[in-house]
């Protein structure tokens, strides 16, 4: 028989780093983004203190965290976990042995150079990568997606976490050749400038012209994005800019035959 004593003891030990999280790197690269998610039945408590070498991380979602790495050495981590049924919440500390050459100050800009990035963008999508995303959209006959983003946006974050991964997004989706582009990445400026982007998250479906046919500003639920995609499949042959000239001279009936 187990002692009681040593039973309660054994029910309030704390929790282990390796039970707080389901992956957690070990070893990284300088500037690399890496990426934490918690145990299953836990989560990351976004409004407790999170740090990636004493600095805010770049993204912290209830699912996954994500941190750049920019410095040699011992980098330490802080995150905060609790358990869903928020019966326990728990801060724990360790370290990332990160390796490498730092880049020049002037070139390692942490918005500049931490967008999502490759296998971190969501599925399905091209990441800061409009000129290629452009040329399929050529080749295929498909409309675009493009999802402009920040990396400090919560609902840019919530569209990542809780519409996109949906069965019923990545149907509509399926037809549409997709790309996210960072707000602060280099990449983007000249598709901002051309749709006037001003808020984010800003969803805009155009043509391979370029056209617009339709945009979302602010967060969407996964089945309402998918109806706004069919939506925008029906008016794929009339772009904003084109009714917008209609309405102006008088509707269809005004244009010439």
């Amino acid at each position: 028989m187990i002692p009681a004593l040593l039973l309660a003891a054994l029910a309030a030990r704390p929790a282990s780093a390796d039970e707080l999280l389901a992956h957690r790197p070990k070893t990284a690269i300088v500037d690399e983004v890496v990426e934490l998610r918690p145990a299953a039945g836990r989560h990351f408590n976004v409004e407790a203190p999170q740090s990636c070498d004493g600095r805010r991380p770049l993204q912290v979602l209830p699912r996954r965290l994500r941190c750049q790495l920019t410095r040699p050495g011992k980098i330490p981590i802080l995150v905060s976990v609790c358990d869903d049924k928020e019966t326990m919440c728990r801060q724990e500390r360790f370290t990332v042995d990160v390796r490498g050459v730092p880049r020049a100050a002037a070139k390692a800009s942490p918005m500049l150079a931490a967008p999502k990035g490759g296998d971190l963008a969501p599925p399905g999508f091209l990441d800061n990568a409009p000129a290629e995303a452009l040329a399929r959209a050529r080749r295929s006959g498909k409309l675009l997606l493009i999802d402009f983003y920040g990396i400090w946006c919560p609902p840019c974050n919530d569209l990542d976490e809780h519409a996109f991964p949906t069965p019923e997004f990545r149907a509509a989706a399926k037809g549409f050749v997709l790309v996210a582009l960072d707000a602060d990445a280099r990449s983007s400026y000249a598709w901002k400038s051309r749709f006037k982007v001003g808020g984010y998250p800003t969803l805009i479906v155009a043509d391979s012209r370029l056209r617009e046919i339709g945009r979302v500003v602010g967060y969407r639920s996964g089945p309402a994005l998918a109806k706004f995609l069919r939506a925008q499949e029906a008016l794929r042959d009339e772009p904003v800019a084109d009714a917008a000239r209609l309405a102006r001279a008088g509707g269809p009936q005004a244009t010439p035959a």
